[in-house]
């Protein structure tokens, strides 16, 4: 059996093909492949290597030659092998030779698979292969932080919150007086109907629990006496939404839109600064957020009421159906803003006979 003829060029093909594997199997779109390997600086070429079966393949040679002592096996026993058919080797012979992992004979013309290549060399095959796998993690974190923050940007917030005049978005009544949205009858109806198809899709679902137990307890938070009237921050990183595993996958954009729909529907957000902002189990300061992370972070809109915030959180599961704890920090008074409107006087009359109308359960909590 042949002995390696190895170089480390074989080594950075090798990991080139690692990377084009792990970018599709992790979910990466064909348009952030070509933006995440633009920059590369192998000298090889990423779309000989973008075959995502080529790809595989390469990584299934290398744990064939992990697993078995290539001085031991013999060619009849490997050409049975499912792992390693004949057929497979000469499909993929150009690209198992730029691996490293099969030699031509120049003299007969033979493929030689396989091949012996020493422990100290396979050794820097697999440190090749997790140090792609873990890179690729962390670019589609980052991709994903993106495009949170680009959904973000995009949704409007359809809360009292001021303008770019400061001026309260509200409407106006038959006399002409202008009041905020979440004084309206019509409005917190519109807010507990958010919640409501949120609800159904992802309460089962134990990667929400966190985030839905963050945001309720925000809301408890708030209308808790010893809070008064001062306003509860509630700040979370934002991986607790891109991270969320849904049915088995990474957080698809329907759920990430979903998820910062129903936040932007009641609560305003607040610009945060990337600092230490949370506490090890023992008090220690834990380290900083990463470049694939952030921090988010809510109030619940000043101009809406106790009365209204029951009605809400009536929507939300209960304690005892959220197995985990509630995600976040928060924090009272962090600046001068109070609650504007907590006793209701600015409510649009008539809100419990609109709620017995509509035929809902709200009547029940009040």
């Amino acid at each position: 059996m042949e002995e390696s003829q190895w170089n480390e060029e074989h080594v950075e093909t090798f990991g080139v093909y690692c990377k084009s594997f792990y970018q599709s199997s992790f979910g990466l779109s064909a348009q952030q492949i070509v933006a995440s390997t633009s920059s590369s600086s192998s000298s090889n070429s990423v779309n000989e290597t973008n075959n995502t079966e080529a790809s595989k393949v390469m990584l299934e040679a290398l744990d064939f030659y992990l697993q078995y002592d290539a001085t031991a096996i013999e060619m009849t026993w490997m050409n049975n092998h499912q792992l390693f058919s004949t057929d497979k080797i000469e499909r993929f012979a150009d690209d198992l030779k730029s691996c490293g992992f099969l030699q031509h004979d120049d003299e007969d013309g033979q493929t030689k698979f396989p091949i012996i290549i020493s422990s100290d060399i396979l050794l820097k095959y697999t440190q090749v292969r997790d140090d792609q796998r873990r890179n690729v993690h962390v670019e589609q974190m980052s991709l994903r932080m993106k495009r949170l923050e680009t959904i973000l940007l995009t949704l409007p917030q359809i809360s009292s919150q001021t303008t770019s005049d400061n001026i309260p978005k509200s409407e106006k009544d038959e006399d002409g007086k202008t009041h905020p949205l979440v004084t309206r009858n019509s409005h917190i109806k519109h807010i507990r109907s958010i919640i409501s198809l949120y609800m159904e899709k992802y309460k089962n679902n134990m990667g929400c629990h966190s985030f839905i137990a963050g945001l309720r307890s925000l809301i408890e938070k708030q209308l808790s006496a010893e809070v008064g009237n001062k306003m509860v921050q509630w700040t979370f990183r934002g991986s607790v939404l891109t991270e969320c595993v849904i049915n088995g996958k990474v957080a698809q954009e329907e759920y990430l839109k979903d998820s910062l729909e129903l936040l932007l529907s009641f609560l305003i957000r607040i610009p945060t600064p990337n600092d230490d902002l949370e506490k090890g189990e023992n008090g220690e300061t834990k380290s900083s957020v990463d470049d694939n992370d952030c921090y988010l972070s809510f109030e619940i809109d000043p101009y809406i009421s106790n009365t209204r915030l029951r009605a809400v959180i009536d929507k939300f599961p209960s304690k005892n159906n959220l197995d985990v704890r509630p995600t976040g920090k928060y924090n009272i008074g962090v600046n001068d803003d109070i609650r504007k409107n907590a006793s209701g006087g600015e409510d649009e009359p008539g809100f419990m006979l609109y709620m017995v109308n509509w035929s809902d359960s709200f009547c029940t909590v009040l």
